[in-house]
């Protein structure tokens, strides 16, 4: 079990409270978007798509997965 992995961008937040329209700086933001990778699975250039939350309360998390 030791072996599985969370591949996240950590420079980026990802979410946001949603009480009320998005302003930077006043809405609270966390980063908890990411993906649990399995042994067999490497991941590589994990990163947050900045929309600046204009479709959603989260940002979409891209990333790179080869097999090993």
């Amino acid at each position: 079990m030791n072996s599985w992995r969370i591949a996240a961008d950590p420079g980026t937040a990802s979410v946001r409270t949603n009480e009320r329209p998005y302003r930077r700086g006043e809405n609270y933001t966390t980063v908890i978007d990411g993906f649990i990778v399995s042994p067999n699975v490497s991941a590589s250039d994990v990163s947050i798509l900045d929309t600046k939350y204009a479709f959603s309360d989260h940002m979409p998390v891209t990333a790179t997965f080869t097999a090993n």
